[in-house]
């Protein structure tokens, strides 16, 4: 046989090969293999057009391997069994024993709190992890992770349907920083909305996050700035321009913060939910499966969990 028909050989083929040699009976191969003795006969042929050889002779119900065959089985059986037990392994993911990369776009903002911790958690389980974090593209977010570009993403909640799921994993109230320190008076509801107010948002425009909910409470303020980053913000804070208005975990993870007080809002508005995003299908595969189900449980024992 040339390089070229061994190329061309069924792996199934060899599958057959090893049964037949076992079993020397064509109805009990068939058997073991779930197929009809017209399929071992027919596969028989294709595996002596292949070898050149006709492998087993019939004697009676037996079927006798040939010199050949019987030089040639020990070497296949072996390698066949050894390339199904390293697929067996590889479907099975051990963090102990295995290498791991891991993609999570998720917003810089995010990133500061979350990234350490998880990348600690899941360092101390997997023998070799690397932790990518990517910059988060809303507009492309669903199709990153149905391309495999990104395995997870952390975002807020947004409208998005399968084959994409989510799940709430973390939830964050806002606070105010800074008040006391540019305000001699009380924060109130009421001076809070004629303050001077620093904006955080990527986008050259629109309504950030906590504007949208005061506006949902038919409330509205003055913004005088509008930052890309908190860290930004927060500089402008230490400056005198404006308070800054900003999820609590971030406000006091933030070292930067330093010197700043940190307010409860002054009126109740709905928490700030994260979700978790991933690919159905991606949890197909038992090391994404494994990493799904460390995330679920870390942010599980770091926040309240919405079910």
């Amino acid at each position: 046989m040339d390089a070229r028909q061994w190329q061309q050989l069924d792996l199934n083929l060899l599958r057959l090969f090893v049964v037949l040699n076992e079993e020397q009976n064509l109805s009990r191969a068939a058997e073991r293999l779930h197929i009809t003795p017209s399929a071992v006969s027919h596969a028989l042929k294709r595996l002596r057009s292949h070898f050149n050889d006709d492998l087993f002779e019939r004697h009676g119900t037996k079927m006798r391997p040939t010199p050949f065959c019987k030089r040639v089985y020990p070497l296949v059986g072996k390698h066949l069994e050894a390339l199904f037990e390293a697929l067996k392994q590889a479907s099975v993911f051990e963090p102990s024993n295995s290498e791991l990369t891991v993609r999570i776009a998720m917003p810089d903002a995010l990133e500061q709190i979350v990234l350490p911790d998880l990348v600690s958690h899941l360092s101390n389980k997997v023998q070799q992890l690397r932790v990518d974090s990517v910059v988060l593209q809303r507009a492309e977010m669903e199709s990153a992770l149905l391309a495999g570009d990104i395995d997870f993403a952390l975002d807020v909640e947004r409208p998005i349907g399968q084959p994409v799921s989510h799940c709430p994993v973390l939830e964050d109230s806002f606070c105010v920083l800074g008040w006391e320190q540019l305000h001699p008076e009380t924060l109130t509801l009421e001076t809070y909305l004629v303050a001077n107010h620093i904006g955080v948002s990527r986008r050259p425009q629109g309504a950030t996050v906590e504007d949208l909910a005061l506006r949902q409470a038919g409330l509205d303020r003055q913004t005088v700035m509008r930052c890309q980053t908190y860290q930004a913000a927060i500089a402008l804070v230490h400056q005198g321009v404006g308070v800054l208005t900003l999820p609590m975990r971030l406000a006091t993870s933030l070292a930067i913060t330093k010197g700043l007080s940190i307010h409860p809002m002054p009126i109740h508005l709905p928490a700030l939910m994260t979700h978790l995003y991933w690919h159905t299908n991606a949890l197909q595969d038992s090391a994404m499966q494994w990493v799904h189900q460390a995330l679920l449980a870390r942010f599980s024992a770091v926040s309240t969990l919405v079910q």
